[in-house]
């Protein structure tokens, strides 16, 4: 009786992920304090402006241009992608995404109070530092009313109208692994 030697093939076995021509990526996107941003609290958001959507996660994807994504629709923060083989190293993903957002510049008005009062306010602004006229170094944004005002840490020294206020966006808290399973719903 002849027998038959396997000599090729992927000798794939079930419970192991491989990545021949793709990688598969899980990004945890957190500002510096550790605590995971909150992506389905601005994936709608419409910058006033614009008229653009302009919220973190859709930056984010917009950035790294993966083949194919999911964020769950829960507040974990997590992003899984599959990445062509030109991005080989979660290192190179993980610059990209801490850069994503840089600095926002919005306009809005203080009353010497901790209030700013501004039209570009999203949820995502929480624990981002604030500068501008009249705010104390080291402010942070405490709260958000989407949409309307930002709640200060500190409190504005003086009263501006209209002025020019930049959020800074930290994200030196995010990770990203190579994953090592992938669930598909």
């Amino acid at each position: 009786m002849a027998t038959v030697t396997r000599i090729n093939g992927s000798l794939a076995k079930t419970g192991t992920l491989y990545n021949t021509n793709a990688n598969a990526y899980l990004i945890t996107v957190k500002i510096a304090g550790g605590t995971v941003i909150d992506l389905q609290a601005e994936d709608s958001y419409i910058d006033a402006s614009t008229q653009m959507a302009d919220g973190i996660y859709e930056a984010i994807i917009k950035e790294i241009n993966p083949l194919a994504y999911y964020a769950p629709a829960a507040s974990t923060g997590l992003i899984h992608v599959i990445m062509d083989k030109s991005i080989n190293d979660a290192t190179e993903l993980q610059t990209r995404i801490r850069r994503v957002l840089g600095d926002r510049d919005i306009t809005g008005t203080t009353n010497a109070t901790v209030t700013l009062t501004t039209t570009a306010a999203i949820a995502t602004m929480v624990g981002a530092r604030v500068y501008g006229p009249g705010i104390v170094g080291g402010t942070t944004v405490a709260s958000v009313s989407a949409g309307a005002s930002i709640t200060l840490s500190t409190a504005a020294i003086s009263s501006v109208t209209g002025g020019t206020f930049t959020i800074a966006f930290d994200l030196t808290g995010s990770t990203v692994t190579l994953a090592t399973t992938l669930t598909i719903a």
